[in-house]
């Protein structure tokens, strides 16, 4: 029997990352995280088939259906835990009759940039996680803090936090965009037919105990039963926002009367 399907919709800085590599941790499940980007391992085989005359829609479809590139996908993922942890234990490599549920995930820009909306829209048996985060500048600021410090999460208890001066040009730039990108989102969304679970980064990274009930969620939602996963994860930046940005008093004058003024808090 064919596994069933699922698709994590999202954007950057919004927890996808931690979500596919807890799914990753069930028995039953595989998702193989982004695919369709250039700098992901499958896009040479995205690339290839293109120059065959097969659309980007074929490749999404491939990467369900094949078994082929299913063993690859974890024959890759495989090594590259055996260069990280140098432990065979750690390797987590899953036959396909045993996977109940198969998934991708990637971001909405990427599903407008590469242009597989029709394979979304036309295959409704795939169960859709949308994962968003609602408060854009915090989802900046985030972003801000992995370029200049290169960190994109922690599980150390001794991490020490500094606050972060704002680029308030770029700041804008960049909110203006993600408010562009929203309306695309809530215009593929308004689309679709499929069975739909919707995660709020916000409420779902809470606490570890908010994260479990996410978890909790998403195997219920995929039908699979529930694994209860003890998280190291821990999120980097405060949550007051006067807390987050060294110059605060330029940000809030700068969103002042503006569509973003509501991210303020």
């Amino acid at each position: 029997m064919a596994a069933r399907r699922h698709m994590i919709l999202t954007q950057g800085r919004s927890g996808s990352n931690f979500l596919v590599n807890s799914l990753n941790m069930h028995p039953s499940i595989v998702n193989y995280g982004e695919i369709l980007g250039d700098w992901t391992p499958s896009s040479k085989i995205r690339k290839l088939m293109n120059s065959l005359g097969k659309d980007n829609n074929y490749f999404v479809e491939k990467m369900y259906e094949s078994s082929a590139l299913y063993y690859a996908g974890q024959g890759y993922s495989a090594m590259q835990r055996l260069k990280k942890n140098n432990k065979v234990r750690e390797v987590n490599f899953k036959k396909k009759s045993d996977i109940e549920c198969l998934g991708i995930k990637d971001f909405f820009m990427n599903i407008k940039k590469y242009d597989v909306e029709k394979f979304i829209l036309d295959n409704t048996d795939v169960s859709i996680i949308y994962l968003y985060r609602g408060n854009l500048l915090k989802r900046y600021i985030s972003l801000l803090n992995m370029r200049t410090k290169g960190v994109v999460h922690t599980s150390s208890k001794n991490h020490q936090f500094e606050k972060i001066t704002v680029n308030v040009t770029d700041m804008m730039e960049c909110l203006e965009i993600y408010s562009r990108n929203k309306q695309y989102e809530s215009e593929l969304m308004s689309k679709l037919s499929h069975p739909v679970l919707n995660l709020n980064y916000d409420d779902c990274f809470e606490s570890p105990e908010t994260l479990q009930h996410m978890l909790n969620s998403v195997f219920d939602f995929l039908q699979v039963n529930k694994l209860s996963l003890i998280s190291q994860h821990k999120k980097i930046l405060p949550r007051s926002l006067m807390q987050l940005i060294d110059n605060f008093a330029c940000v809030e004058n700068a969103l002042k009367n503006t569509e973003f003024e509501v991210y303020l808090e």
